[in-house]
């Protein structure tokens, strides 16, 4: 039985947001590997010391690294040293929307720290092209999709309704899914918006700003979800919205493709490079609550083209199921062994 050590934030039991690295740890403990987590402590100093106990106990070979950019990226630092000076196989998956732009900032100190991997990947096309640019070898690996707990469900939908699924926090731009809301609400009386997500500082400021914008009674914020009670959000709502200004890949958006919600989506990151717009999904240039409305007035509106985009957003999900994407890893794990 093959021993991996995943090393980032795994804080599923404190927001009920799971990392993909939990989910690949589930389907790979499924299939007779052992996965060890570390850490789950909310506390980055704490989550950090037990990085370090773990990285020093750990008796296996390969070791894995969620690796992202700003803060985070010093977990990558300390755990990528400890693991070569313990001559260990090492995996680093190059996360988040915003790391080209942290690369460019910091250049010597990521160079560093990614020549120290034994492999080195993404689930990102546009990071991946991004790096291959700048001279290093990185492998695609896409994230996937439980496509038998996100099934296509569109019995029961509540007509005028979006819904958002992100954590609050300024990133993902919750306040424009609010704006939309507003532009909306002139035009159809009863559409309603429900936020779904752990709170990371910012969610008392959107319900101010909701009440500012007097569309409060029309929002519920619903905060942090456990994971397998997310797919009754997508199946249940006419529209989902993808406000973030950074992705690297968008599992949320690809679990709301497979639960078979029409999706509009900022065009930022990995969106345009996995999505085709006006086929499984429709594209808003910019940060623009207008532009996003006009989007979902089209959904709204023409029956047709939402229920073409909610079947092919679909058909495009199963591709990213686990039984394409799994043996992927195993093979990388078989290769990185030997």
């Amino acid at each position: 039985m093959k021993t991996i050590l995943f090393i980032g934030s795994f804080l599923s039991n404190h927001d009920g947001s799971l990392s993909y690295s939990e989910l690949l740890s589930k389907q790979l403990n499924n299939a007779s590997y052992n996965c060890i987590l570390s850490s789950s402590s909310r506390n980055i100093l704490k989550r950090l010391f037990n990085i370090i106990l773990s990285l020093i106990s750990f008796k296996g070979l390969i070791i894995h690294v969620d690796t992202f950019s700003d803060k985070a990226f010093y977990i990558s630092i300390f755990a990528t040293r400890i693991a070569k000076i313990r001559h260990k196989k090492l995996i680093l998956t190059l996360r988040g929307g915003k790391f080209n732009e942290f690369y460019e900032r910091h250049p010597n100190k990521v160079d560093r720290v990614l020549r120290r991997a034994d492999v080195l990947q993404t689930p990102s096309k546009y990071l991946q092209k991004f790096f291959l640019n700048k001279g290093y070898k990185i492998n695609y690996l896409p994230n996937a999709v439980d496509i038998s707990k996100f099934t296509f469900e569109r019995s029961i939908i509540r007509k005028h309704s979006i819904l958002w699924v992100r954590a609050f926090t300024k990133i993902y731009n919750p306040d424009l899914a609010i704006y939309i809301v507003k532009e909306l609400a002139g035009i159809y009386p009863d559409v309603t918006l429900t936020m779904v997500g752990p709170d990371k500082g910012n969610m008392l400021e959107m319900k101010y700003l909701a009440d500012k914008m007097n569309v409060f009674n029309r929002i519920t914020f619903v905060g942090p979800v456990a994971h397998h009670l997310l797919p009754r959000f997508f199946q249940t709502h006419e529209v989902y919205i993808n406000t973030t200004s950074y992705e690297s890949f968008g599992n949320a958006v690809l679990e709301a493709a497979a639960c078979g919600v029409p999706i509009v989506s900022t065009a930022v990151g990995e969106i345009p490079h996995l999505w085709d717009d006006g086929e499984d999904i429709l594209l808003v240039a910019e940060k623009n609550a207008n532009e996003f409305a006009k989007k979902i007035i089209r959904l709204f509106d023409d029956k047709s083209l939402a229920i073409s985009i909610s079947k092919n957003a679909r058909k495009k999900a199963e591709n990213f199921c686990w039984h394409n994407i799994m043996p992927r890893w195993e093979a990388l794990f078989e290769e990185i062994e030997n």
